[in-house]
């Protein structure tokens, strides 16, 4: 069966830039009550209940640049993994699936609940990503950096420098 799954997966993959799971989550939302308007931080810890992964920030979410700025702490499962046991429906098979899920779900997120969709547009907001101490983001298990002056794309793992890994 585990065959089947696998071969399964690899020819979506093959058809597909984003794998299968990645598609599944985006097609689907997850309702998320707050008392009052959320800030982006709540949003991104709620994505964090939701699915179990770790989304520690080093600093509070900030605007500016004509977008809004996320800061990991070392602690985030970009940098540790998904957890040990792993709720079912946000399984992730390896580190790539995972960031790039992270990313995507944080950046989708945001867009869609702090802009008024009435004022334009909510996918012109840009993202950016940063690591503690002010750093471009480093996910050294993939050997991947995403500038931090540059507004996070979906697209940019295809275009992403991958350093051969040393060792």
């Amino acid at each position: 069966i585990m065959t089947g799954v696998m071969v399964s997966k690899w020819v979506s993959d093959a058809f597909n830039r984003k794998g299968i799971y990645e598609t599944w989550i985006q097609f689907k939302e997850y309702p998320y009550t707050f008392s009052e308007k959320p800030t982006p931080d709540q949003l991104i810890q709620a994505i964090a209940d939701t699915t179990g992964w770790n989304l520690t920030l080093a600093d509070v979410t900030t605007s500016g640049k004509g977008g809004m700025t996320v800061s990991f702490s070392k602690e985030c499962a970009l940098f540790t993994g998904p957890p040990q046991q792993q709720k079912e429906e946000f399984h992730m098979y390896d580190a790539e699936q995972l960031d790039r899920t992270i990313l995507d779900s944080i950046q989708k997120t945001l867009q869609n609940n702090t802009i008024d969709s009435s004022l334009g547009d909510p996918s012109n907001l840009d993202i950016y990503y940063c690591m503690e101490g002010d750093k471009a983001l480093e996910l050294t298990n993939l050997n991947i950096t995403i500038p931090m002056e540059q507004p996070y794309s979906s697209d940019m793992w295809e275009n992403l420098s991958r350093e051969p890994a040393k060792g």
